[in-house]
């Protein structure tokens, strides 16, 4: 018998990298709404509605996700994984409201994920205890 721990969904890492990215929809999801909500306001206070409210929801339910995943793995290894929901957003954002994805936008995405693909690889290769 081996005296190493079998390994689980969670302690690989796969389980935590899936609740962040699920948590960067969410956040972005939420700033979409944010936008739905402001924009179909007739005045500085009437933009308090359910669009404005299910967008706080969404980032609640995002961040709650993000605090879960932080107390088993660093957070200077979760949290640059963040910057996708800037992607969703631009992605979103063309779809819903029509805005247009240029060459420097999708530059920046390529930039968004290289980086968290660097990230992710080296909390990995760290060896013992890397991404915890």
């Amino acid at each position: 018998m081996s005296d190493k721990a079998p390994i689980s969904f969670w302690n690989n890492g796969m389980f935590a990298v899936i609740l962040v990215l699920i948590s960067t929809v969410l956040v972005s999801f939420a700033q979409v709404t944010f936008k739905m909500a402001w924009s179909d306001s007739e005045n500085l206070f009437s933009f308090i509605n359910v669009m404005l409210l299910s967008g706080f929801a969404l980032y609640a339910v995002g961040a709650f996700l993000f605090m879960i995943v932080l107390r088993k793995k660093k957070v200077s290894y979760l949290f640059p994984f963040m910057t996708l929901s800037y992607v969703w957003v631009i992605f979103l954002s063309a779809f819903l409201f029509g805005e247009t994805i240029t060459l420097f936008k999708l530059l920046g995405v390529a930039l968004i994920f290289t980086g968290v693909f660097l990230i992710y690889a080296g909390g990995k290769s760290n060896g013992k205890g890397a991404a915890k």
